[in-house]
């Protein structure tokens, strides 16, 4: 079954107290803004492609920006394969709304 933003709305509006997920699947900004408005306390989050896919362009700045600003406790953030989304400005983002951010790896899910 391929994860979509409606699966992950359903995930997150049942546990907003996330601390920590993974998801593989198929998301857009859409599923993002739904992670940043209800997992307020997300530290990290890995989001990747399925493995049938390569790359994608659903994922964009818009939605880094509000988890960013949402989700202030966030350290980790991984998203493979997204084409739309400038790893250098996203990860600016997160160094300015996330004050103990480390790492996020934006690379190719190769």
């Amino acid at each position: 079954m391929l994860l979509t933003d409606d699966h992950l709305y359903r995930i997150v509006t049942c546990c907003p107290h996330l601390q920590e997920a993974h998801f593989s699947g198929l998301f857009s900004d859409k599923g993002l803004i739904h992670l940043a408005t209800y997992c307020h306390d997300l530290r990290s989050l890995s989001i990747v492609l399925p493995n049938s896919l390569i790359q994608s362009n659903t994922i964009t700045h818009v939605s880094i920006e509000r988890l960013a600003q949402s989700c202030p406790q966030l350290t980790h953030f991984t998203c493979l394969g997204q084409t739309r989304i400038d790893p250098l400005r996203s990860e600016a983002t997160f160094r300015t709304h996330c004050p103990s951010f480390i790492f996020c790896n934006f690379g190719d899910p190769l």
